[in-house]
């Protein structure tokens, strides 16, 4: 038993975070505003979105006070970001790695999981400006719109030194495709198709940055959401390190205690 924790945690499964990208834009612009740091956050086009997202993540000072008033929403997500925050300290730092964003369209959505991370401690800044985080931001592409723009957006994302110093020190950056919604979006053969492209697309970007691919395949059970079986397996691109989940299928039992299995992808 020491030896299974020493090996496995003591947090038995690990845990990911996920919530739409227009809520962290509006929890975001909440209290930026309530600091004083920006009155209207969501009026900003793209450039200056990051530039004061940045600026943000270059210290170590929280923008959230624990006396304000903040609205129900913000003050919601806030205690998502400390629960996750005390899940790491108690049961190890295994226990929550990962923040996926429903809905990613740009780099800003991806910097404002690091802004709410930072609220609660998940995300510092050394004295020689060197950035860590205990979890990581995660794009969630769905849209067809969003798949095709993917290798741009991480692109872009790269381009940021901390953002790439963060990946480089971990040594991996995981990107999550989305099958539902693009299935939605374009239809079966369409999604196939873009799902394919994207995850092809993106495998130079990470290359370029010396950075590994983690794919997340987002995919669900029935066709309607995800299609066969065997279609996350499928769409692996060549050299990514892959993960797959969404929904379980009904033919997957899970097991007693007295019989769990650790289980890699």
């Amino acid at each position: 038993m020491i030896r299974a924790v020493e090996i496995f945690g003591f947090h038995l499964a690990t845990l990911d975070l996920r919530q739409n990208s227009v809520v962290h834009e509006r929890v975001v612009a909440e209290l930026f505003k309530a600091a004083g740091v920006e009155a209207d956050y969501l009026a900003l086009d793209e450039t200056a979105r990051v530039t004061l997202l940045l600026a943000e993540l270059s210290h170590n000072r929280p923008l959230a006070d624990e006396w304000h008033d903040y609205s129900e929403e913000t003050a919601k997500e806030l205690a998502i970001v400390r629960a996750a925050a005390w899940a790491q300290n108690h049961y190890g730092a295994g226990a929550i790695t990962t923040y996926n964003i429903s809905q990613t369209e740009s780099v800003s959505d991806m910097l404002e999981v690091y802004v709410l991370a930072k609220q609660a401690g998940m995300y510092r800044v050394a004295e020689d400006g060197t950035p860590s985080a205990t979890i990581m931001s995660v794009p969630l592409f769905e849209t067809i719109a969003d798949l095709q723009a993917a290798p741009e957006t991480m692109k872009a994302f790269f381009a940021l030194d901390p953002m790439r110093a963060l990946a480089k020190v971990r040594g991996h950056q995981e990107v999550m495709i989305g099958y539902s919604d693009s299935n939605k979006d374009g239809g079966y053969i369409t999604s196939t198709w873009e799902l394919y492209q994207a995850s092809s697309a993106l495998a130079p970007v990470f290359e370029d940055v010396g950075v590994s691919m983690q794919l997340f395949h987002g995919r669900g059970g029935a066709v309607g959401r995800a299609g066969a079986a065997h279609s996350a397996q499928s769409r692996r691109s060549p050299g990514a390190r892959c993960r797959a989940g969404s929904v379980l299928p009904n033919r997957v039992k899970l097991l007693p205690p007295n019989m769990a299995q650790s289980i890699t992808p």
